[in-house]
């Protein structure tokens, strides 16, 4: 059960440097807009919260199902800093002419995820007992489109309908997401 905040107390959880480094809202975003924002969006597309966070929710399952069936040194190999979800700016831009080998990150259908755990936890600023402690991309293999975002998204796109604020590091675009899962 998430603890009650008001719209300003949640938003000043959210800034950058309070309850995460990056924020999940930039230093002067309004919590309602974004959340409208995207709503509208996805209204416009015929996508829902659910589908997406089940859709995500069920490639990572996919991953770690395959994470727990390795091999120690095998899941090693797997989890590489490629890419570096810690600087994506350093990453290469994938398309369908620049793919990176499949022995690196895990193979779900069409799609490569390459994760990255931490030795800490990100809780969710609602105060709900969800939280993440990993970082994963996707990558479309047959399209190049990818996306890298917090495990705790899922949580977030499922209960509040965020995508985290415009100027978040660590937001994802929902019509990225749609595209790079194919959903449409």
């Amino acid at each position: 059960m998430s603890e009650t905040f008001t719209t300003e107390e949640l938003e000043n959880r959210m800034r950058p440097g309070r309850f995460s480094q990056g924020g999940f809202l930039g230093l002067n975003e309004s919590l309602v807009s974004v959340v409208a924002q995207d709503e509208e969006t996805l209204v416009g597309l015929g996508i829902n919260h659910e589908q997406i966070s089940s859709t995500l929710e069920r490639i990572i399952e996919a991953v770690r199902k395959q994470e727990k069936a390795l091999p120690m040194d095998k899941y090693f190999e797997r989890r590489s800093d490629f890419p570096n979800l810690y600087t994506p700016e350093t990453n290469p831009l994938f398309s369908k002419d620049n793919l990176p080998e499949t022995n690196i990150g895990y193979l779900v259908d069409f799609f490569q995820i390459f994760i990255l755990q931490y030795r800490g936890f990100q809780d969710c600023p609602w105060g709900c007992p969800d939280r993440g402690s990993f970082d994963f991309m996707v990558l479309n293999r047959r399209t190049g489109e990818s996306f890298a975002a917090p495990a705790l998204l899922i949580h977030l796109i499922r209960a509040h309908h965020f995508f985290e604020g415009i100027d978040s590091p660590y937001r994802v675009d929902p019509e990225k997401i749609i595209r790079t899962l194919e959903m449409l």
